[in-house]
């Protein structure tokens, strides 16, 4: 829960000097912040010892006009806690992808959703009909915007139309497709990941890579990664990190009040950079 920050890397040596100082700084005072506080505690770490250390990581994404970012970025967990079927495995793992930045399935967002995959039933949704997958299909994408040289999000259909180069129907699908759709969505693409899902091997990689990753650590594992593809329709799956998904069980009401005397212990402290 520590922040990640994104440094695009435009402009001259000593402008990229600042920006990369400003994200250190930022980092370091996230140790602080409620959201770290509240998943230490949660997994019993309140007492250990932190060894602070600072990651400093290359995007993996590639170039669209003026954005970059990945084609699909996801959170991995080799342990399925989201069992909406029954014809769901927990044991067979789930994903959580979005197209852009992982940001958007690292980080809920109040304004947008991501698709959850049961890796041993891609295709099985909680939706019950399209008009529901529609309205809570991923809108927005985070990107990096090497012109502006900032971190910002982009309307997934004006990215798609501003970017010729980008290869739409391996994770999208056009909304005309279904008899449902009004006329005012012809021209809208819906990001399903339908191609993704049931025409590539990707979920069997996933599953491969999160069963192996379980039985290293002998322990279930949380996963980030993203997924980009190359001219000639192959991928390239790139794993960011791997920890052991590790919760410990507390009654929610000293779970809460403990997190609140915690926050304000530390607000009226610490003076954060």
């Amino acid at each position: 829960k520590y922040e990640s920050v994104f440094c695009v890397n435009q402009g001259n040596p000593n402008e990229r000097l600042k920006a990369f100082l400003r994200a250190v700084l930022r980092v370091y005072a996230s140790t602080l912040s409620k959201e770290a506080l509240m998943y230490r505690f949660q997994r019993g770490l309140l007492d250990h010892d932190e060894q602070m250390a600072l990651l400093v990581q290359r995007v993996s994404g590639s170039v669209f006009g003026n954005l970059f970012f990945p084609l699909v970025s996801g959170v991995g967990l080799s342990h399925n806690p989201y069992s909406w079927s029954k014809k769901i495995d927990p044991e067979s793992g789930v994903i959580r992808i979005v197209c852009g930045l992982g940001t958007r399935a690292v980080d809920r967002h109040d304004d947008d959703y991501t698709r959850v995959v049961a890796l041993n039933a891609p295709q099985l949704t909680p939706e019950k009909n399209f008009d529901k997958f529609r309205q809570f299909a991923q809108k927005r994408i985070d990107v990096l915007d090497v012109d502006t040289n900032e971190f910002r999000f982009i309307n997934f259909n004006d990215m798609r139309k501003k970017a010729s180069d980008f290869p739409a129907e391996i994770i999208s699908s056009p909304a005309y497709e279904n008899t449902q759709v009004s006329l005012d969505y012809h021209d809208h693409w819906i990001l399903t990941f339908k191609k993704l899902l049931t025409e590539t091997t990707f979920v069997a990689n996933m599953q491969e890579m999160l069963t192996t990753l379980q039985k290293a650590y002998e322990y279930p594992v949380d996963t980030e990664f993203t997924v980009n593809f190359k001219n000639d329709e192959s991928y390239q799956i790139n794993l960011l990190q791997c920890r052991p998904d590790i919760i410990e069980k507390y009654p929610f009401n000293l779970f809460d009040n403990l997190i609140r005397y915690l926050w304000a212990t530390v607000r009226e402290s610490f003076t954060l950079p």
